[in-house]
């Protein structure tokens, strides 16, 4: 499941729960381009993954080539979740996208620091 909820203050919120498939992933980024597109500005973004979610790979490297071609309309993102996300951590930082890891549940300081982008 990927979902995702905007903040009144602009904050975009992704979650992802369970096994993420193309399909999902496909139905949901209409969505996604059409927040990037109204954003007066740079977005700041939290992905909430929760400890037991999978991405097919597919839709990862569908993300990644997202995530490179919009870096620009991204001030922050921060990731929460497992270790196991660090990977993609650092390859959203070769994309030129300031990015940081959160541990699970750590929800507010992932908060605090995207909303402190400059």
């Amino acid at each position: 499941m990927i979902d995702f909820t905007q903040d009144d203050d602009g904050l975009l919120v992704v979650r992802i729960e369970g096994v993420v498939d193309q399909s999902q992933y496909q139905a949901m980024m209409p969505r996604i381009e059409a927040v990037i597109a109204n954003a007066p500005g740079k977005l700041s973004a939290i992905l909430d993954i929760a400890q037991d979610a999978d991405i097919e790979p597919s839709v990862l490297w569908d993300d990644m080539k997202f995530g490179e071609a919009n870096a620009q309309h991204v001030s922050r993102l921060a990731v929460v979740g497992p270790p196991k996300w660090s990977d993609y951590v650092e390859l959203l930082r070769d994309a030129r996208m300031e990015s940081a890891l959160f541990p699970v549940g750590d929800l507010q300081a992932a908060r605090e620091w995207a909303k402190a982008a400059g």
